[in-house]
Parts: C-alpha cells; sequence; structure tokens
C-alpha cells in the first residue's frame, strides 16, 4: 500500500509544558518525504501541533540584508514556546510583521498550528531544544484564547487516560510518569478558566 504523503497530518494541541518535556523525533518509515514525528510525552504523536497563548514578543533576527526572519515567544499559562517564521512561512510571517509593527501589540493572543523542530545549541548537543515553524499564526480574541485552553486540557487529558498503545509506552520509558508530569499544569489552567 503506498503512503500519500501529500495528506496533512491533524494537528495535536499541546501546552507549552509539553513540548518543553518532548525531546525525541522519529519517523515511522525509512523515506525520504515520510512524516517526522515528535514523541509527546502524553503518549502520542504530533507531526503537526496546535499551540496558543500571549504573544509576549516578536523580533526579527535575521541578519543585515537578509528577508525578515521573525521570532516569536508565546506563553501559554504552563509556559513559554518560541515559533520562528520566515520567507518559507509567508502567512505567519506576515502575522508577525503586521504584530511588530503595531504599536499597541504585543501582547496578543494568538493561535499557531505549524511543525515541530529540533535544535541544539553549539555549545552543547546534547541539549535538545523544540520549537515551532508556523503554518499559519491566527490573532485570536481572549474568549477564543480560553476555549483553546479548554480543549487543549480536554486532549491532554485524553491522551494521558489512554493506557495502551505503543507511544504510550515509549512515552513511560522515555518521560517518565505521565501523568505526574502535567497534573499541576493542567490543574491551574482549570483554576485560571473558572
Amino acid at each position: 500500500m503506498s503512503t500519500n504523503y501529500a495528506e496533512r497530518q491533524p494537528a495535536k494541541r499541546l501546552f507549552a509544558s509539553e513540548l518543553e518535556v518532548a525531546d525525541y523525533h522519529f519517523k515511522e518509515e525509512d523515506r525520504e518525504r515520510a512524516p517526522n514525528y515528535l514523541l509527546l510525552p502524553s503518549g502520542d504523536k504530533a507531526n503537526r501541533v496546535m499551540m496558543g497563548g500571549t504573544l509576549m514578543s516578536v523580533d526579527d533576527i535575521s541578519k543585515e540584508g537578509d528577508d525578515p526572519f521573525w521570532k516569536a515567544r508565546i506563553e501559554d499559562g504552563t509556559g513559554e514556546f518560541l515559533a520562528f517564521a520566515g520567507q518559507y512561512d509567508p502567512e505567519a510571517a506576515s502575522v508577525l510583521q503586521k504584530v511588530d509593527s503595531d504599536e499597541t501589540m504585543p501582547p496578543a493572543y494568538v493561535i499557531v498550528i505549524g511543525k515541530t523542530k529540533e535544535y541544539r545549541p553549539d555549545d552543547d548537543e546534547s541539549e535538545v531544544l523544540i520549537n515551532i515553524r508556523p503554518e499559519t499564526i491566527a490573532l485570536v480574541s481572549e474568549e477564543q484564547r480560553n476555549n483553546w485552553l479548554k480543549e487543549t486540557t480536554e486532549h491532554t487529558l485524553n491522551r494521558l487516560e489512554n493506557n495502551t498503545g505503543e507511544h504510550v509506552a515509549q512515552a513511560v520509558d522515555r518521560y517518565g510518569d505521565r501523568a505526574e508530569l502535567f497534573k499541576d499544569d493542567i490543574r491551574d489552567i482549570l483554576e485560571k478558566l473558572e
């Protein structure tokens, strides 16, 4: 059976705290265009993620004379994550450029959909940092951000309640007690939303 690699993988809803713990990318097939997955500590895999929160800062980190390359720092109540967009991510880059040129922003509420990227700092190859390469960034209302928080809490709890499957076993082996990793974050989010 042939696999259609043009078919887009669904985006998994993810909190920053889970992205911060995650550190392992893998492919399920040994083909050039096979999807690259991130093993989620909650016991699943993700090729694409949906994350949201408050956009705290936007900076053009490009070198002089290069096309703009935007770095966004986003806080979701469980932690922070970074998103990077440039010429190959025109839709996301245009939103970040708009935010950067608007004196009233940041902060702004955003939802980000994109792929995870692994980065290893030059000074410590053993450290793995995961960031997002956004396909799209949407400016949203506080109500929409709160809905994203509620739905992401539900999705995270569903993954944590699933105790079967290959990715659950891999997550336990790699990251330890899945529920213990996120119980405080989930409790804090639910309290904020009351």
